[in-house]
């Protein structure tokens, strides 16, 4: 078999393979470790093959070739500017986001267990430091909200405790990250009949969420439809404990 040939031949097999690799979602986080280098390096190689054989190669045969080139051109740049530093950076890195990426798509499914499964995973995989991400991207918050669908009110209570833990961590006690994540807390105090402590988390999102509207009054319609949220969950919190005069003030803030 004629040289041209089989560098043609070896071009289209490392250039298969190498976007068949750079395409495969691997759950084994050491198997995707090595994967995205090994597809890189398989890539290069069919370029290296193109250019060796370019000259000897028919008209077909450098159709073929420029074909072949140009797939391993677009996939490269992926590669080896994105996924192969942070591949090295952090080995663990595309498991965590396939792991938030399905436990997500459970939740938008209403496969809440599923999604819980996958959640406590993450997030014992936070605490044992197996992630080097940053602690800001805890699942804490979506963990809990999972819980609360699933009627686990004392269990979403304990997670929402410690996202707001990480939040006040990361970004001290009065950053508009903390809203959300009280709001939450309040919703599921109320449901546990802890109305003090669904108060006292209503009250401080409203405060917090006031303050930071007053700072950035560029994005005030933004912190008024927060605001708006809030209240309907406080004014349901009144309602519950036999404020209903209190409520109606807050239900025509809300609207």
């Amino acid at each position: 078999m004629k040289r041209q040939t089989l560098l043609l031949i070896a071009q289209a097999s490392l250039s298969c393979l190498g976007i068949l690799l750079s395409l495969t979602d691997f759950a084994d986080s050491d198997m995707y470790t090595f994967v995205v280098p090994f597809a890189s390096i398989l890539l290069l190689a069919a370029l290296v093959c193109g250019l060796a054989g370019w000259n000897a190669q028919s008209k077909w045969g450098k159709a073929t070739s420029v074909l072949l080139v140009l797939i391993c051109a677009l996939a490269l740049p992926d590669l080896l500017l994105r996924r192969l530093p942070a591949t090295l950076a952090d080995p663990h890195a595309g498991e965590f986001q396939r792991l938030m990426t399905a436990a997500h798509r459970a939740d938008l499914m209403q496969k809440y267990a599923e999604a819980e499964r996958l959640y406590r995973i993450i997030t014992d995989k936070e605490k044992s430091a197996w992630f080097s991400v940053d602690s800001r991207n805890s699942m804490e918050l979506p963990l809990a909200n999972v819980l609360v669908k699933e009627g686990k009110l004392q269990e979403a209570e304990r997670s929402y405790r410690q996202a707001l833990r990480h939040a006040e961590f990361d970004y001290g006690s009065s950053n508009q990250e903390l809203v959300g994540i009280l709001e939450g807390l309040g919703s599921v105090c109320e449901l546990e009949k802890k109305y003090k402590e669904s108060e006292d988390a209503y009250t401080r999102a409203l405060s917090i969420n006031e303050k930071t509207r007053k700072t950035d009054k560029a994005a005030s319609e933004y912190y008024d439809d927060e605001a708006k949220r809030i209240l309907a969950g406080y004014a349901k919190l009144l309602r519950d404990t036999g404020r209903s005069q209190q409520a109606e003030v807050l239900e025509r803030q809300a609207k």
